[in-house]
């Protein structure tokens, strides 16, 4: 659990002089043990500093942190924060009083569900929020309920007001809320009602010792905790709003940087796997892996890897003419003249670690009448994802494909498919990997397929509210050169939407994999045009010298998954087809270097809300790397450490014990120096 930083605030009302207090509790794994300070909320000056006891006079309470997320390997615990269990004492009983707790949910790529709990030392009581899909639960041994929030993605804050009564504690009260804050139009509430069994501890109130923060998470998932207030009085308590919650910034969004000195962004350095290729055509109707296609997620409701891919069942090039009678650079006549059609398949497969996969034989689709582990026929150019936030079952599995022209199909488990649904309206070849994801920016589906324009291939877009009706696709992406786009899966991160462009290099007839991102998904910039982020294997014959078709991006805590189909021959002749697997380091797609060796280099960024602690990614072992931060007259507020590592969401330390909290809320602009090292990205 490295890096993050998690505050509880009480606000105290007539007990120190001042005016009203906020009482900050802040942990920063990577630091010493937690530390309690107490600052004025009119002005942030810090009054008061301790690392033991607290007295509120009406507080009993104590903090333990855990995290838990899933991984390859099923669910395993990482283990306690280093304070995990060291109660901190702040005071006595809490009497009748209002008591609101409040935490900030991250729905990120891959996540099943979000949940923190609060509950009692001895696990009596509990309080434990669960934000999974577009249902908020509040559930425990005292309160629950349920919330459908509607369509809610991004980050929700969620709070619960108890209103306890300490003389009757059956007439104590809760209510949930929530707001969406990245649209907050989009909140709500429901009253809890009153707790069960509301004196179980024997104390005559409610005794909450200790906050267990936990985390379920997958992908970039990220959770927050920064509200639990206490008031004398219900009205007291403010309504509910838009607070900061702190983001990562990807440094390959050019919007985002102001000034450059001696700065080249490149694209980032991927790893192929050493035990590639992981699978290949072994079974009688995998004719040929045509581009493979591979849609690769990992399941964190199955804990396992899944893949759909596209295969020729019969190629009458391959599957009719023995490998000794196949003259290179002769595919495309030999099938021209051999006057037979294709037949094509999806196929199915899944993976405990991702690396090792097994091809289920089911007779979901039979071939010849025998069990196969294709689960749809035909069916050409498949986009398959999960999709988390699905109210119908029927539909959580989605699929955009071409069939008679395109179409669209649902599924609930993936593997068996219900009917085609024509979508004729969106007017494209569809002879490509087509792919959708959903938009929350734009609350809709976003699909991305084939146009063809003056003979050339080109990446069409089209959207669509529900996924059956769709608006006529329009060209997005193109290349003016002999290269031309062939397909380009797309996934959202960090708030951008990242393309793996498959580009066509028609005088070599070979493909390879770039890099795209865009802001809205209409508007996409290459990063280094014409360079690949998952390049060709020099040596021909070599299992991608010839092809490169990238899955969408699996991001992990540990790195970035990105499965590929490759071809060891030209993308017109015969080949070999096979799944491979290459892999960046953590927000690794993009990075600026020094564009001259040995020199300093320089980047200014825009004024950026500070929200939280700054945080940096890069990979600066054997260099150096110093961030300052100015104010609107260019003033230097901070100055950093030097960070001499290679480092994913390190905390800043600045100089001279500096802070970013008296900025909170404010923009400032970072400037970054550095030598011999690359920058990835930032989180503030």
């Amino acid at each position: 659990m490295s890096g993050w930083l998690v505050m509880l605030g009480m606000v105290m009302t007539g007990q120190v002089s001042g005016g009203p207090q906020r009482l900050l509790l802040q942990e920063d794994f990577n630091g010493p043990p937690a530390v309690l300070t107490g600052r004025q909320a009119n002005s942030g000056q810090v009054w008061r500093s301790q690392t033991a006891r607290w007295s509120t006079g009406g507080l009993q309470t104590g903090l333990a942190f855990g995290q838990r997320h899933t991984a390859g390997g099923g669910w395993r615990d990482r283990g306690a924060a280093r304070w995990m269990g060291n109660v901190i004492d702040l005071g006595q009983s809490l009497q009748s009083t209002t008591f609101v707790f409040g935490v900030d949910l991250q729905q990120g790529i891959g996540v099943l569900e979000s949940c923190a709990a609060l509950e009692s030392a001895d696990g009596v009581e509990s309080l434990t929020l669960i934000w999974t899909g577009r249902r908020l639960k509040c559930g425990g041994n005292t309160w629950s309920g349920e919330l459908d929030m509607g369509i809610a993605e991004g980050n929700v804050r969620v709070e619960v007001i108890v209103c306890l009564d300490g003389v009757v504690p059956a007439r104590s009260t809760a209510t949930m809320r929530y707001i969406q804050l990245d649209d907050p139009d989009n909140h709500g509430s429901f009253d809890l009602g009153n707790p069960r069994n509301p004196d179980r501890n024997g104390s005559g109130s409610f005794e909450f010792s200790r906050v267990a923060l936990h985390v379920l998470k997958g992908g970039e998932a990220r959770f927050g905790f920064d509200n639990v207030a206490l008031q004398d009085d219900v009205q007291q308590v403010d309504a509910l709003r838009v607070v900061p919650v702190s983001r990562k910034y990807l440094l390959l969004d050019h919007r985002l940087v102001a000034q450059t000195d001696n700065c080249a962004l490149r694209v980032g350095r991927v790893v192929k796997h050493p035990q590639n290729p992981l699978f290949g055509e072994e079974h009688e109707w995998e004719s040929r892996f045509d581009n493979l296609y591979p849609n690769v997620l990992y399941d964190q409701e199955a804990q396992c890897y899944k893949i759909w891919y596209f295969t020729w069942t019969y190629d009458p090039a391959t599957t009719d003419v023995p490998r000794d009678q196949r003259q290179p650079g002769t595919y495309m006549q030999v099938r021209r003249e051999s006057g037979k059609g294709l037949r094509e398949g999806l196929g199915y497969a899944v993976s405990q670690d991702g690396i090792h996969w097994e091809k289920p034989l089911m007779t979901v689709s039979p071939w010849k009448g025998q069990p196969s582990n294709l689960v749809a026929q035909p069916c050409h150019g498949a986009g398959i994802f999960k999709d988390l936030r699905e109210r119908d079952p029927a539909r959580r599995y989605k699929m955009f494909h071409k069939g008679q022209g395109m179409a669209a199909r649902f599924s609930a488990d993936g593997i068996r498919w219900g009917q085609y649904v024509p979508l004729p309206e969106v007017d494209a070849a569809g002879d490509t990997h087509n792919n959708a994801l959903w938009s929350p920016e734009l609350k809709k589906y976003v699909g991305f397929t084939r146009l063809w324009r003056d003979g050339k291939r080109v990446v069409g877009r089209t959207e669509s509210p529900d996924f059956v009706y769709w608006t006529k696709a329009v060209e997005v992406l193109s290349d003016r050169r002999a290269a031309q786009p062939y397909s380009m899966p797309v996934i959202r991160y960090a708030g951008l939407y990242l393309g793996l462009p498959a580009i066509l290099r028609a005088e070599e007839d070979r493909t390879h994999t770039e890099l795209a991102w865009s802001a809205d998904t209409v508007h996409w910039h290459r990063v280094e045009a014409g360079t690949p982020l998952i390049a060709n294997a020099a040596q021909p014959g070599a299992y991608d010298w010839g092809t490169v078709y990238a899955s969408y991006p699996i991001i992990q805590e540990d790195g970035i998954r990105i499965y590929y189909g490759a071809g060891n021959a030209q993308h017109f002749d015969w080949r070999d087809g096979s799944l491979c697997l290459a892999t960046l380091r953590p927000d690794g797609f993009a990075g600026y270097d020094p564009q001259r060796a040995g020199q300093p280099a320089r980047l200014r960024t825009i004024p950026l809300e500070v929200a939280g602690p700054l945080q940096l990614t890069a990979d600066a072992a054997g260099g150096a790397v110093v961030v300052r931060v100015l104010d609107s007259k260019d003033t230097v507020l901070l100055t950093s450490e030097s960070i001499s590592a290679d480092v994913t969401d390190q905390p800043v330390v600045w100089r001279d014990g500096g802070s970013l909290r008296p900025w909170l809320g404010q923009q400032v602009q970072l400037q970054i120096e550095w030598k011999s090292a690359k920058i990835f990205a930032l989180k503030l």
